[in-house]
């Protein structure tokens, strides 16, 4: 197994306009945990007595590359949990890749050591499972996406895009 997804303890900003990104503006702030995912730093989990620890697994629309750390669902997703009720402390740290289809995130759930702090998980899946069914054209999609997920460059771009075949 592996154990980062991205380097740990980074903080990247992108700044966008509509040009680049229609309708996302402004400073985009990316950070990754001590776990190398995206989101708050571990340690916000140390010294409550009661935590539960969400992952979320899924491609772009769950990374929310372009967004800020503040902004995307995952982190909305810890704010909401927690202000709705104060048994638990909800912590969310966010698995996802761009690109990411159900093989990619079973080889995660296999490759992976932060899964093993989780004490659920959260996928957000369809959107890439659908752009390789049209790459592929209809045909047979697992074995070709599961040999393309055991790759060591596990977090690198599909090769077929489904718009080319749209």
């Amino acid at each position: 197994s592996t154990r980062y997804l991205r380097p740990p303890n980074v903080r990247s900003s992108a700044t966008l306009d509509d040009a680049v990104a229609p309708g996302i503006r402004g400073v985009a702030n990316l950070t990754t945990n001590e776990w190398g995912l995206r989101g708050p730093s571990v340690e916000l989990r140390s010294g409550k007595s009661n935590v539960s620890t969400i992952l979320t697994i899924g491609g772009s629309t769950t990374l929310g590359e372009f967004l800020d750390d503040s902004e995307e669902w995952p982190h909305l997703f810890m704010q909401a949990l927690n202000r709705r009720q104060d048994k638990t402390f909800v912590y969310v740290a966010n698995a996802a890749a761009n690109g990411h289809n159900t093989a990619d995130h079973l080889e995660l759930l296999k490759r992976f050591t932060f899964i093993e702090h989780a004490d659920v998980l959260v996928f957000l899946t369809g959107v890439n499972d659908f752009a390789s069914t049209m790459a592929f054209e209809g045909g047979s999609t697992h074995a070709r996406l599961a040999a393309r997920a055991s790759l060591a460059s596990f977090t690198q771009p599909p090769q077929y895009p489904f718009y080319t075949r749209s």
